[in-house]
């Protein structure tokens, strides 16, 4: 595990300078409204590595969130919106 969950206080994403290294936007909320979660918790996990990252890690991360169990991920498409653009993790590719 390299990636770090970000302090609340630190609003701003690292400028890396490992081109493997990335951010992920963990979104959790109760009711989806329209085009967002309504109640929603932003989570960011700074430093994660392209080559390491997989459900494993995600699963870590929710469980950093306070989630146990049986989870359903989705990613969002760049460049598309929650309407069109939301995809469910069902394998390790997906999270690459």
């Amino acid at each position: 595990m390299g990636w770090v969950k970000r302090d609340i206080t630190e609003p701003e994403t690292p400028k890396y300078v490992i081109p493997e290294l990335f951010t992920i936007r963990m979104h959790r909320g109760r009711i989806w409204y329209e085009e967002f979660y309504k109640d929603v918790y932003v989570a960011w996990f700074d430093y994660c590595d392209k080559d390491l990252i997989s459900l494993i890690e995600i699963d870590k991360m929710a469980e950093c969130l306070g989630y146990d169990g049986f989870i359903l991920y989705y990613y969002m498409e760049p460049s598309m919106n929650y309407e069109d653009g939301l995809r469910l993790v069902e394998h390790d590719s997906d999270v690459l």
